[in-house]
Order: structure tokens, then C-alpha cells, then sequence
């Protein structure tokens, strides 16, 4: 199994790429607004450099999230603590654009939890307990089930037993 072949991945109105795809100044402006604070470009550059290295190892996948009509970077989607094994990530979508982010969540979240659990075949999703709410509808869908015994406080553990 190997991450760094699921590029592009398109929806019906969004495509998601590698970070190297995205100009440097667009995520620079979302790491900024992640973090709230000002940082050097050359930081943002390390942080492209790393993620792509981490990919390349199967350590983490993290997509930009372009609109596929006007190409306009909105943010990224990412899985990191990637157990291949057994077949559990963490999922998570950092955004620019307030007001968009249902219709954005709607579309994309599905979609990548879909092919991770009929591609992949992943089995445990962890979701951080700030973004349950956005991934919880589409884990439900997919017949993720919400583990009764979280074993950390700020991430979701959900569930899927394969049949």
C-alpha cells in the first residue's frame, strides 16, 4: 500500500493535491493563520520539504484543497500517525475560508474516508475532538463506529469492522 499514489484526488467541485503542487505564498498564508502568528516563508518551505519526505516514507499524507473551477487554494487535508498494520490514521482538514467549510467538509470528507476504507482498507479513524463534529456525519455513513473507550483525551477513536 503506498500514499503517495492517491494524487490528484478529485470531487465533484475540489482536488486535492500534494503540498508541492500549491504556491509556497498560499500555504505560507494558511500556516500562518493556523498557528496565529507570523512566521518566516523559509519555515513554511521546511514544512513542505518535511511533509513530502514524510510521505515519501509513509509517515503522513497531507493534500492542498484547490476549488477545481477557479484553482484557488482553500486548504489542506491531512492523515498523520499513519499505522499501515493496522490500518488506523488520523485524520484532519485545516481551512482558510470560514464560510465555505461546510459545503467544502460535505464534499471532501466522504470522499477521503470512503477510499481509505475501501482502497486502504483502514479500520480506525482518529479524529481530533475539535473537528468531530465536520468528520462525525460521513464516519457515520461509512459504518464507522464511535469507540465507547477514548484512550486520548483530545482525539476520537472510530471504528469499522470489516465484513
Amino acid at each position: 500500500m503506498n500514499l503517495k499514489n492517491y494524487r490528484p484526488v478529485m470531487t465533484t467541485h475540489y482536488t486535492l493535491d500534494w503540498l508541492n503542487a500549491f504556491k509556497l505564498k498560499d500555504i505560507h498564508h494558511l500556516r500562518e493563520v493556523e498557528l496565529q502568528q507570523r512566521q518566516p516563508l523559509v519555515q513554511t518551505a521546511s514544512f513542505v520539504n518535511q511533509a513530502m519526505s514524510q510521505l515519501m516514507h509513509g509517515k503522513t499524507a497531507i493534500w492542498g484543497i484547490k476549488q477545481t473551477n477557479s484553482d484557488q487554494f482553500l486548504g489542506t487535508f491531512s492523515l498523520f500517525q499513519i499505522d499501515l498494520p493496522n490500518r488506523a490514521a488520523t485524520v484532519q482538514a485545516s481551512l482558510l475560508m470560514e464560510g465555505s467549510q461546510t459545503e467544502l467538509l460535505t464534499e471532501v470528507v466522504p470522499h477521503i474516508l470512503r477510499m481509505l476504507q475501501t482502497d486502504l482498507k483502514f479500520q480506525t479513524i482518529f479524529v481530533p475532538q475539535v473537528q468531530e463534529k465536520q468528520f462525525a456525519p460521513a464516519l457515520a455513513e461509512l459504518k464507522f463506529e464511535k469507540s465507547l473507550q477514548q484512550k486520548q483525551p483530545q482525539i476520537v477513536e472510530y471504528s469499522y469492522q470489516l465484513k
